[in-house]
């Protein structure tokens, strides 16, 4: 069974396709999840913002629909921290362990307003070493911890 677009789907360069009942979007990623994941809803491609309100926070599709307006705020601070000569990515490859928690400790100097030490030390370590950051023993989280970030970060290095 095939359904023709509407204009309104056709101007946004929506493509939809009926095909046997199921709905597919070429363009749109659905946030159908959990309970909003039921076959009647199919037809429909749920925004991120219906999902978080209600998957999330709880509120089910009747609540949603006597709801007149809501709003989502945001605010966003962005960090970059590059070498020197620019470089951002695999910079340790060229330090030793010494100076890799030496840089570390001085980026962390310069961290958002709010966060501690050891949850600064912990992203930015899962960054460069996410594969390895999950083998270090959990004794040793820094996460919340300002006190584990030293026996971390030499836990973290010791796997290379």
């Amino acid at each position: 069974m095939s359904r023709k677009s509407s204009s309104t789907n056709l101007s946004s360069g929506i493509l939809l396709n009926y095909y046997a009942g199921t709905f597919f979007s070429y363009y749109l990623h659905t946030w159908a999840e959990a309970w909003l994941r039921n076959p009647k809803l199919d037809h429909l491609v749920i925004c991120h913002a219906v999902h978080d309100i209600c998957t999330h926070k709880n509120y089910s599709i009747p609540d949603l629909l006597r709801m007149n307006t809501f709003e989502v705020s945001v605010d966003i601070k962005i960090q970059q921290i590059e070498d020197q000569d620019g470089a951002r990515c695999f910079w340790m490859h060229d330090y030793s362990p010494e100076q890799i928690k030496a840089k570390l400790l001085d980026e962390a100097q310069h961290r958002p307003v709010g966060m501690s030490l050891g949850d600064f030390i912990y992203r930015r370590c899962s960054v460069y070493y996410e594969d390895m950051i999950d083998k270090v023993p959990s004794g040793l989280d820094c996460r919340g911890n300002d006190e584990n970030v030293i026996p971390f970060m030499e836990a973290l290095l010791a796997l290379e």
